[in-house]
């Protein structure tokens, strides 16, 4: 953590995705509201937040647990 090395594997999934062929013009992720550290790293790397939902595992819901939808 805390050394750019989120940064480096984002940059390198999209390369990937791109040398592979995939026509990609969007990246989406998911993550949990809670880990901050995460949606900071995501910013950083030019994600937006596009939506947020409860957040379930199986049929139960987590009151207090919210999935965001981040797109770039």
């Amino acid at each position: 953590m805390n050394r750019g090395c989120e940064n480096l594997l984002l940059k390198a999934a999209e390369e990937h995705s791109h040398r592979i062929g995939w026509k990609c013009n969007q990246t989406y992720l998911s993550v949990l509201k809670a880990n901050e550290r995460a949606r900071g790293c995501y910013a950083k790397a030019g994600f937006k937040l596009e939506s947020s939902r409860n957040a379930y595992w199986g049929k139960k819901e987590h009151s207090g647990s919210e999935w965001q939808k981040m797109k770039k």
